[in-house]
């Protein structure tokens, strides 16, 4: 799994739109892993953009190309003014992969019952069960330690 994977990724900022390089991503490894080159295509092309959204939706953010079939992924926020670089992350706000998949799987689970409601648990719980034969209890254990954790709110 990609679970001990980082982003490799630089900001190639200049004049008025932000992009990023990104050479090595967790995702693409997991997708890549599980034979999912088209769902992790369609997947990486629309998740960033669908957050940016929710923080702004003026922000043009477009992913070029992906890691999925080119040698990186390219993502570009158009008309970001960046301002000087450099542009690093502060590491006390970076989250593990770990945290990662306990988002996108709590997330849809939460969206799928609402949508679906007692179905939309079924489906969930049997995710939960396909997730736990493939990757064993303990990764199992780990994606259940996040199901209080409020990914609405910034800490």
């Amino acid at each position: 799994t990609a679970l001990g994977c980082a982003n490799n990724s630089e900001v190639l900022a200049t004049g008025r739109d932000y992009v990023k390089r990104v050479t090595v991503c967790p995702w693409h490894t997991q997708f890549a892993e599980m034979g999912l080159t088209d769902a992790g295509e369609e997947y990486c092309r629309h998740l960033d953009n669908s957050i940016c959204r929710g923080f702004n939706p003026y922000l043009d953010y477009r992913v070029p190309q992906t890691l999925h079939r080119s040698p990186c992924c390219i993502h570009i926020v158009r008309d970001a003014n960046p301002g000087p670089g450099p542009w690093k992350k502060d590491p006390k706000n970076l989250r593990g992969f770990d945290y990662h998949c306990g988002h996108s799987y709590w997330t849809y689970r939460e969206v799928a019952a609402a949508i679906f409601g007692k179905e939309g648990e079924e489906v969930a719980h049997g995710v939960l069960e396909d997730f736990t034969e493939t990757y064993g209890p303990e990764m199992a254990e780990t994606l259940q330690s996040y199901r209080d954790t409020d990914f609405d709110r910034c800490d």
